[in-house]
């Protein structure tokens, strides 16, 4: 008897944690207020970028925590500890050496770019 109420707790331990999603696409997500939803509740997880590789964003009940974004071969090349406070942020180069701000954005324009981009949309489509 003791065993089976083991398997059956197991099996429903293991449904449980095989049907949340934890990692998603941001076209999966809804920005509002900003906060992420994911089916009309507050996220708690990781965004990527639609391409899975340009960035990532760590969300908890909905609140974005961190956002990092990565150099083309990989390796993180801008770090935002909290998008509420920019002033806690780190820019790398594709050693991993960390440089200024103002050298980042000169020398990875592209890059760069998509950081507006991302923080715009992380305030969600709220101008009504």
């Amino acid at each position: 008897m003791f065993l089976r109420k083991l398997i059956t707790v197991a099996v429903v331990a293991l449904l449980v944690v095989g049907c949340s999603k934890h990692s998603v696409t941001a076209h999966e997500v809804e920005f509002t207020d900003e906060k992420v939803y994911l089916d009309g509740r507050p996220f708690t997880g990781t965004v990527w970028s639609d391409d899975k590789a340009t960035w990532q964003m760590t969300a908890s009940e909905g609140i974005p925590t961190a956002v990092t974004f990565y150099h083309s071969g990989g390796g993180a090349a801008f770090v935002m500890e909290s998008p509420a406070d920019t002033a806690d942020m780190h820019v790398f180069d594709e050693t991993g050496a960390r440089i200024p701000v103002d050298s980042f954005a000169e020398r990875y324009q592209d890059l760069a770019a998509q950081i507006p981009a991302l923080l715009q949309l992380i305030k969600g489509n709220d101008n009504n």
